[in-house]
């Protein structure tokens, strides 16, 4: 079973962690969604998986590429409703009859601070297709019935840089939630 690992740490210093860490056999860079998926489909193969570092016997090889972010698929409602019922279940002698869902409809940023990781770490800015993202609130709203109170939090360095994309987001989530 190959080890994988990913983050920002990873990301910077991928070689180095695969040539003083033997016990580490894959590094995904960046995304991991689609690299993850295709690393489980082809291993050992992954000559063709964007974004990853790995070993090759003794050498290091390392995969350009970055994830298109409406490759991301659609939540399956079934899982959704599994998450929610397992969550609130977990929680419910604690008095809680709420979640708190994270939403992102982008990654990275359009701006470059120089004390900023999120340019360089996701590739720049990158948007999720809107409906794609209305998906996944129409999921959460269909079933409101087994969350009373829900927070949707936008984890999104750019939510607000594109004022149009903005405005068109929070009129559907409105609409939808």
């Amino acid at each position: 079973i190959p080890v994988v690992v990913g983050g920002p740490y990873v990301t910077y210093m991928d070689m180095d962690v695969l040539k003083e860490c033997s016990s580490i056999d894959i590094v995904i860079r960046r995304d991991f969604e689609e690299a993850l998926l295709e690393i489980i489909k082809n291993y050992p193969n992954l000559l063709n998986i964007k974004g990853i570092t790995y070993r090759i016997g003794k050498r290091i090889k390392r995969n350009d590429g970055c994830l298109q972010l409406d490759y991301i698929p659609e939540i399956s409602e079934n899982v959704l409703k599994r998450y929610f019922t397992l969550i609130l279940d977990r929680y419910r002698d604690k008095n809680i009859d709420g979640l708190h869902y994270i939403v992102s409809s982008s990654r990275g940023c359009c701006y470059n601070c120089s004390f900023c990781i999120d340019p360089k770490f996701w590739c720049n800015v990158r948007y999720r297709n809107i409906e794609n993202l209305l998906i996944e609130l129409d999921v959460l709203n269909k079933h409101k019935r087994i969350i009373k109170d829900r927070v949707i939090d936008f984890f999104d360095a750019s939510l607000t840089s594109n004022r149009e994309r903005l405005e068109n987001i929070v009129n559907e989530t409105k609409k939808r939630c």
